[in-house]
């Protein structure tokens, strides 16, 4: 997957590997409908399908198509930022120094 998309309808086995490392295959379901219609990344994660996963196989219902909705794409996705950390590291300051400083000053 290019992009981070919330499923809408189907059902879809994942491989998650490359975010994850676990090599067992994922199964993703439609998200619920109900009365809120605001989606929370956190909350509906397990309906989310993100990007850099493979989809192996998609399950329609009903002879309904397999519809997902593009909720993040670029540095924004799972995988994007994943990229974006290794090209911009943030700069490390460990306590070990302000206290061999404390120690050695002392």
């Amino acid at each position: 997957m290019p992009c981070d998309v919330v499923l809408l309808s189907g059902s879809v086995i994942v491989n998650e590997s490359v975010l994850t490392g676990e090599s067992v295959p994922v199964i993703k379901n439609e998200l619920p409908h109900s009365n809120v219609d605001i989606y929370d990344p956190i909350a509906d994660q397990k309906y989310t399908i993100y990007g850099g996963t493979e989809v192996l196989k998609s399950k329609s219902y009903w002879n309904n198509k397999v519809i997902a909705l593009v909720v993040r794409t670029n540095y924004d996705t799972a995988k994007g930022k994943l990229i974006k950390n290794f090209l911009f590291p943030k700069p490390n300051k460990y306590k070990f120094e302000d206290e061999a400083k404390y120690f050695i000053l002392t």
